[in-house]
């Protein structure tokens, strides 16, 4: 199949989900057109975890030069990876900087948005970060889309002190599980024993 006819093959694909009777289930191709636009193996969702507590002072521009850095090694690769960006301290535990774009999409770190301050709730950032990734795979799942690969990467020096919802073994736990079910976890800035 030629470029051109695959184009159209796929247009006449989306003319019948759009043209689909009301109450006839096209989930089957739906996920079928979904599948031909996005192979699975291209799959990855990225998760970016950075603490901006305020002990990472010393090591800010590390997190903002180790980001982008990270950002502009990816963006050209071929593939549909998606990322979120999530950065956490004592004064919002879990904020939301980009959320599930395409890796190309993101724009540079710059101190206006990362800055140290306050206190660290990192497992509570952890915790948090792998139930937002466990409901994302339940939603792709009941959309009959296919599950991405996972990587978790978090940059932290390590301390906590402030978390109230996860504690170190539950955290150790919920990670051990997830690599079981073949996640990849990367911690920068600290051996992941802290």
């Amino acid at each position: 199949m030629t470029p051109a006819e695959q184009t159209a093959y796929l247009e006449q694909l989306r003319q019948q989900l759009a043209n689909a009777p009301n109450g006839v289930d096209v989930s089957a191709l739906a996920a079928a057109l979904d599948a031909l636009q996005n192979p699975a193996e291209d799959r990855t969702m990225i998760w970016f975890l950075l603490d901006r507590s305020g002990s990472m002072k010393p090591l800010a521009e590390d997190v903002i030069g180790g980001f982008n850095s990270f950002i502009s090694e990816q963006a050209p690769k071929p593939g549909k990876a998606r990322l979120t960006a999530v950065q956490f301290d004592g004064q919002n535990a879990f904020e939301v900087i980009h959320d599930a774009q395409r890796v190309s999409a993101i724009p540079e770190l710059t101190n206006s948005t990362y800055w140290a301050r306050s206190v660290t709730p990192l497992y509570d950032a952890i915790g948090a970060l792998i139930d937002r990734a466990d409901r994302r795979i339940v939603q792709r799942a009941a959309a009959g889309k296919p599950i991405e690969d996972q990587l978790v990467l978090i940059f932290t020096d390590g301390l906590e002190n402030a978390s109230r919802r996860y504690g170190r073994a539950k955290v150790f736990e919920l990670i051990r599980q997830r690599q079981e079910d073949n996640w990849t976890f990367v911690f920068m800035g600290a051996n992941q024993d802290s």
